[in-house]
């Protein structure tokens, strides 16, 4: 260049930061790469799939379980980015049979994890602690209960008329729990309105009901006529 100017190229200091970080960041890829990370969450377990006649009864031991990632640095690093388990579930090699309602361990496996976006890669292995889950399984029953239902604001349902449409409603579930079980529940009526449809209430003996729901009401009785009155 004439008139004594000076040539403008990339000052030699910012050159030098450049190759600073990049090996810098080269040296952290080989680091990550020849070293072995975990990670670890909690995650709930998946009820196990059952045969149609089959059904769990009762919540499952543990009802979640710790499950540790492990694999390289790049592994883990891709996996969290792109993938993120929600659920694990367990699995029965073969159902014994016996009379139920029967305790049995299920394993938990990899191949039946539940993911939100893509799996870990498979450089990244998954162990579980505890390894496996413990469930009671009983046979699907059927039965026709007599409906119940529960009063609102305090006072007991038995202090009033109770009217339901109708009176009884057909319940399955755990046949052991169904056995037991004395009546339907509804949810809770408040007493002196009309007939009105409500739920059945929730209940770990029963997994459906037909119909789900009823005509419910609760009708204070008439006053006690006395002599005293007369």
């Amino acid at each position: 260049m004439t008139g004594g100017g000076r040539s403008r190229g990339m000052p030699s200091g910012l050159v030098t930061t450049g190759l600073s970080i990049l090996v810098a960041l080269t040296i952290w890829i080989v680091a990550i790469e020849s070293r072995t990370f975990r990670v670890e969450t909690r995650l709930p377990v998946l009820p196990p799939d059952l045969p149609d006649s089959l059904v769990i009864s009762g919540p499952l031991d543990p009802e979640s379980v710790t499950v540790i990632f492990s694999g390289s640095g790049a592994a883990i690093l891709a996996g969290q980015i792109s993938g993120c388990p929600v659920a694990v579930g367990a699995r029965m090699d073969s159902l014994p049979r016996r009379e139920y309602p029967l305790t049995s361990a299920m394993t938990i496996t990899p191949d039946l994890m539940a993911w939100r976006g893509r799996p870990f890669s498979p450089p990244a292995e998954a162990a579980f602690d505890p390894p496996t889950i413990v469930c009671t399984i009983d046979r699907i029953g059927t039965d026709t209960l007599p409906v119940k239902v529960m009063a609102a604001g305090g006072v007991p349902a038995r202090y009033f008329w109770a009217v339901s449409e109708p009176g009884s409603v057909e319940v399955t579930g755990p046949a052991g729990a169904i056995a037991l079980a004395d009546s339907a529940r509804t949810l809770e009526v408040l007493p002196g309105q009309p007939l009105q449809t409500v739920s059945l209430a929730p209940c770990d003996a029963f997994s459906g009901s037909i119909p789900g729901e009823v005509g419910a009401a609760l009708t204070p009785p008439p006053p006690l006529l006395e002599f005293t009155d007369l």
